[in-house]
C-alpha cells in the first residue's frame, strides 16, 4: 500500500512573484453574519463596491448585510509570541500558535462608539481594507471569497479625555483563527473609501400627536444623536412606497394610501386604507421599508433605516 507523502507537502518554492503584495496596518473593518463574495463581484473594484453598496443597504435582519466602522487613524500589533518549551538541552519546539491580535484606534464621536460598541462579542465574519486600500478576505475554496473568522470583538464606551491626549475609541480585534492566513488570503485594489458609501443612521418612528381617523403624524429622529430627520427627508418621504404598516393582533400588511409633510408638526402624515375596517384600539406598526426598498423608490432615499413606532388606531 502506498502511503501519504507529507515530505511532499512541507516547504514551497519561495521566489517572489510578478504580482507581490505586503499586508499592511488596517484602516476599515467590515463586519457581515454571511456575506459571501462571488468570482463577479470579486472580477474588479467597481463590483466590489457595487457588492458592498448593495450590502450595506440591506436590513439589519439580512445575514448577508455589513457593516463599516469608522477610519482607524492608530494600529498596534498585540499578537503575542508563540508559545513554545524548551527541554533542560536547550531543545525548543512551538506548542501553539497565536492569535493575530491588534487593537485599533478611531476618532469616532459619541454615538458613532456607541454603535460600535454594540458588535462587542461578535464572532461572524470581519473585513479588512489596508493603508494602500488593499481588501483582505479569506477564500471559500471555490471562486468566492468571505470574510476572516472573529474571536473576540470589543470597543470601549465613550468616555471623558484629558488634556495630554486626543479622545479615541479602541477597538480590540482578536482573529478566530491563525490558519486562515496561511495560504487562503485573498487580496483586491480598491479605489474607494467604504466610509463614503451609504452607511446607514438609525432613525426612531414617533407619534408626533395623536392619530385621527385613518390618519397617523409620524415624526423621525436620529437615535442617539435625537437629530429630528425632518428637514432632510421632508419631501422625499412623501412617497406611499417609503412606508409600510402592519396590524399586530393579525399580523397582516395594511396599504398606505397616502404621505404627505406636515410642516406645522414636522412630521409626515401616513394614511392608511379603511378598508377592510380596523377597530379602534387596535395597534399598528409603522415604519419605513427597508434600506434597499427605500434607494431604490422613484425618488431614491439614502442613509436611514427605521425603528417603526406601534400606533393604536383612533
Amino acid at each position: 500500500m502506498v502511503g501519504i507523502n507529507v515530505c511532499a507537502t512541507l516547504g514551497g518554492n519561495t521566489g517572489r512573484g510578478g504580482c507581490e503584495v505586503r499586508m499592511k496596518a488596517i484602516r476599515y473593518l467590515l463586519f457581515s453574519k454571511g456575506k459571501v463574495f462571488s468570482a463577479s463581484e470579486l472580477a474588479s473594484a467597481a463590483t466590489l463596491k457595487a457588492a458592498i453598496l448593495a450590502a450595506l443597504l440591506l436590513p439589519r435582519t439580512d445575514p448577508n448585510k455589513m457593516y463599516c466602522f469608522p477610519l482607524m487613524r492608530v494600529v498596534d500589533d498585540n499578537t503575542p509570541e508563540a508559545k513554545t518549551e524548551t527541554l533542560v538541552d536547550g531543545y525548543e519546539e512551538v506548542l501553539n500558535e497565536s492569535l493575530p491580535t491588534y487593537t485599533l484606534q478611531s476618532t469616532a464621536g459619541t454615538c458613532q462608539a456607541d454603535a460600535m460598541v454594540l458588535f462587542n462579542g461578535w464572532t461572524d465574519y470581519v473585513y479588512a481594507i489596508d493603508i494602500d486600500r488593499v481588501m483582505w478576505l479569506v477564500s471559500d475554496g471555490g471562486t468566492g471569497a468571505t470574510g476572516w473568522t472573529t474571536g473576540s470583538l470589543y470597543t470601549n464606551p465613550a468616555r471623558f479625555g484629558n488634556s495630554s491626549n486626543i479622545v479615541t475609541s479602541k477597538t480590540k480585534l482578536v482573529f478566530g483563527t491563525v490558519d486562515e492566513f496561511k495560504g487562503k488570503k485573498v487580496a483586491l485594489k480598491i479605489d474607494f473609501d467604504p466610509t463614503k458609501l451609504v452607511n446607514i443612521v438609525d432613525v426612531q418612528l414617533a407619534e408626533a400627536i395623536p392619530g385621527t381617523g385613518y390618519a397617523f403624524k409620524i415624526a423621525g429622529a436620529q437615535v442617539c444623536a435625537g437629530t429630528d430627520i425632518y428637514a432632510a427627508y421632508k419631501t422625499l418621504l412623501d412617497q406611499t412606497g417609503a412606508w409600510k404598516a402592519t396590524r399586530l393582533d393579525t399580523n397582516a400588511a395594511v396599504t398606505v394610501s397616502s404621505a404627505a409633510h406636515d410642516d406645522t408638526n414636522l412630521a409626515w402624515t401616513i394614511t392608511l386604507a379603511s378598508s377592510p375596517t380596523i377597530a379602534a384600539s387596535t395597534q399598528i406598526k409603522i415604519e419605513l421599508v427597508d434600506p434597499t426598498a427605500l434607494a431604490a423608490l422613484t425618488t431614491p432615499v439614502k442613509g436611514i433605516d427605521s425603528l417603526a413606532v406601534i400606533a393604536l388606531k383612533p
